[in-house]
């Protein structure tokens, strides 16, 4: 059974679309228009218990689409730092137009970080299926942010989820 509480579509996030020119890698091909929803998708989840210093409040990691590119929002990188990075950076993408995006709790078990103790799951929805990556966000005694160049370590590659008709 699918429970998307928090995934709604929403006007215009500020980011600019395409850096899909220089991603070496993306999730599938564009759909055709007639297979878009026409407005960037926004999905946010909370972590509580990172480290410090950011273990008194939940942090809150937000995704979106914009032009079809996926974004995840970081707010714990350091002011003058790039927080929005762009999903296309995880390996095993192909570059396609995401449709929709959410986020929630990850398995940590499934992230590339050693001793991962808080992860995100992020799913994205293409014309051609859905396609997932867990990201580790902490690990025992630290933070894990979203490096803000080259490929995104963090993150476990794309891969396609079981394909059937819920």
């Amino acid at each position: 059974m699918w429970a998307v509480a928090t995934t709604v579509a929403c006007g215009a996030v500020g980011l600019s679309g395409s850096m899909a020119a220089d991603a070496d890698t993306a999730m599938t091909k564009a759909a055709p228009a007639g297979q878009q929803d026409g407005e960037p998708w926004l999905d946010t989840y909370g972590v509580a218990g990172l480290p410090a210093p950011f273990a008194l409040n939940p942090v809150v990691f937000t995704v979106t689409t914009n032009g079809g590119v996926p974004w995840v929002y970081d707010p714990r990188e350091p002011s003058g730092q790039p927080r929005w990075q762009n999903l296309r950076r995880v390996p095993g993408s192909q570059g396609g137009n995401v449709i929709n995006i959410s986020v929630a709790q990850g398995d940590n078990s499934l992230s590339p970080v050693v001793g991962t103790t808080q992860s995100l799951k992020i799913t994205a929805r293409t014309g051609s299926g859905l396609f997932s990556t867990t990201c580790g966000i902490a690990a025992v005694g630290m933070n894990t942010v979203f490096p803000t160049a080259g490929s995104l370590t963090n993150c476990s590659a794309w891969a396609a989820m079981p394909s059937s008709t819920p």
